[in-house]
């Protein structure tokens, strides 16, 4: 199980700032996703392998994320909240607060900014909750991709997202989540899917048992500085 120190930022990242050089995000850990897989009886020469990478920082109020995707055959076809979002181009964290074990929010974020948002419990017995509309709202999304992409864009290409999550809406559809999160470990996995994309592409931070991104018992730490 592999830990991630998520900074304490000392004022709030922006989108606008650059992946490695910005004066916030310069001071945040890298996450790069290395774990490939594909379908049983599938080519993988058929398949694409992007270069993925992560930061992740935090303060009082809110989580921030900046991903740096170099990838190729990109699609963004979905729109607005819980649409199947990983069959587009699509980078996702699971978030699992600590002392919370049997509940997690999967961030599932097109390219485009449309998002897929569960709060689950166990999702092998279908027990989750749709987190509503109005709570998606809080979430703010941004991504130097448009909010569609078709038809595809088949020429490499280096896509920005930026995430922030406020810690508000952990505490909202949990339980037992201190909102105070300086030294806290929560659980979770970051991932890159795209389905439906004509080379398509699994990506997952931490290695997984199977194709399947939905697996706690694979979550590795996010360790609050």
């Amino acid at each position: 199980m592999s830990r991630y120190l998520v900074r304490r930022a000392a004022q709030p990242p922006r989108f606008e700032d650059d992946f490695f050089t910005g004066d916030q995000w310069k001071n945040a850990e890298t996450m790069t996703l290395e774990n490939a897989y594909y379908r049983p009886g599938m080519n993988p020469e058929d398949c694409f392998r992007p270069n993925v990478k992560l930061k992740v920082m935090y303060d009082d109020q809110n989580i921030y994320g900046l991903y740096c995707v170099e990838d190729q055959y990109i699609k963004v076809t979905r729109t607005g909240y819980q649409q199947s979002v990983c069959c587009d181009s699509c980078v996702e964290i699971f978030l699992q607060p600590q002392d919370d074990e049997f509940h997690y929010l999967n961030f599932e974020f097109s390219g485009g900014t449309a998002m897929l948002l569960y709060n689950i419990h166990d999702l092998k017995t279908k027990k989750y909750d749709v987190v509503p509309d109005a709570d998606c709202e809080t979430v703010i999304r941004r991504s130097t991709l448009p909010a569609k992409v078709d038809p595809e864009i088949t020429e490499p290409m280096t896509w920005k997202f930026f995430f922030q999550i406020p810690i508000a809406l952990f505490v909202k559809t949990g339980t037992n989540v201190n909102p105070s999160l300086s030294g806290q470990v929560w659980h979770g996995n970051v991932t890159k899917c795209a389905d439906e994309c004509s080379h398509p592409a699994w990506m997952s931070w931490q290695s997984l048992t199977k194709l399947n991104f939905h697996l706690p018992e694979c979550f590795g730490e996010f360790e609050f500085e």
